[in-house]
């Protein structure tokens, strides 16, 4: 499918009001599939210790308390094989700018359990899971007193961006070296049959792996495919920038109602 992250044009960044980022690991029951594993980062105050999340490992408030109300919350949707870890460093420059993130490992497309790849279910029951995850935040989630029901926005990569389009619609930011999905019969189909032309970006060098975090050594022994860049690009650097923008884009959007 296509390569769509639902993203952002503003790229104004504040500095982060909060002390730390909060972490939770939550279990949230599915009616119609496998119980859903979603991830929440907030921002909170304490002191941070080091966890993992999948591969990566972040220095986090494990199960702090929110700080702050009213606050914005954003979903995060990974592309196939992927995880709720899959977009954690972009998850964690929100939620120290005041956001809560979440970002769910879908059942039936994640790197341990692809029975749903490739098929029609996927299409189908990525989006109803959002929703499901969407509604326990809402009104389930220990803390969800603390977030605003009218500030909702979502993220997707790859496949999450497809995910993203069905729940939302949204603006397509593309890699011009996307060999996984390119863009003449994923991402400009989808342009195409849009009422409205979408505004993108197309970041230079960029290959379709380049918008997952960089990788450390074990994980790119492991799985090197996406852990290797093309010459001169610079993955560290573009996600310092990239998660500026995706912060500035959600601050511009997500405004507070007065």
């Amino acid at each position: 499918m296509e390569t769509l992250l639902l993203l952002w044009l503003g790229s104004m960044f504040l500095t982060p009001a909060y002390n730390s980022v909060g972490f939770q690991q939550l279990s949230v029951p599915d009616p119609q599939g496998k119980t859903l594993s979603p991830a929440v980062w907030f921002p909170s105050v304490g002191k941070p210790v080091s966890v993992s999340v999948g591969p990566f490992q972040q220095m986090v408030v494990l199960d702090g308390v929110v700080s702050g109300t009213r606050l914005p919350l954003v979903l995060i949707s990974h592309g196939t094989a992927g995880s709720e870890a899959s977009h954690y460093d972009t998850a964690m420059a929100l939620a120290a700018n005041g956001f809560v993130v979440v970002a769910l490992t879908h059942t039936g497309d994640n790197y341990m359990d692809q029975s749903y790849t490739g098929n029609q279910r996927n299409l189908t029951d990525r989006p109803r899971q959002v929703s499901v995850e969407l509604n326990y935040m809402l009104t389930t989630w220990t803390q969800h007193d603390r977030l605003d029901p009218a500030r909702v926005g979502m993220f997707g990569f790859s496949l999450g961006g497809f995910t993203t389009l069905v729940e939302i619609g949204g603006i397509p930011d593309l890699a011009s070296n996307d060999e996984q999905v390119p863009d003449a019969w994923n991402t400009a189909v989808v342009r195409e049959e849009l009422p409205k032309t979408p505004e993108g970006q197309v970041v230079n060098g960029a290959g379709h792996f380049a918008f997952l975090p960089p990788c450390g050594e074990a994980l790119a022994k492991q799985v090197p495919q996406i852990c290797i860049d093309g010459p001169g690009f610079d993955r560290q650097e573009f996600h310092r920038d990239f998660n500026r923008e995706v912060v500035g884009f959600f601050q511009k959007t997500l405004i507070p109602y007065r």
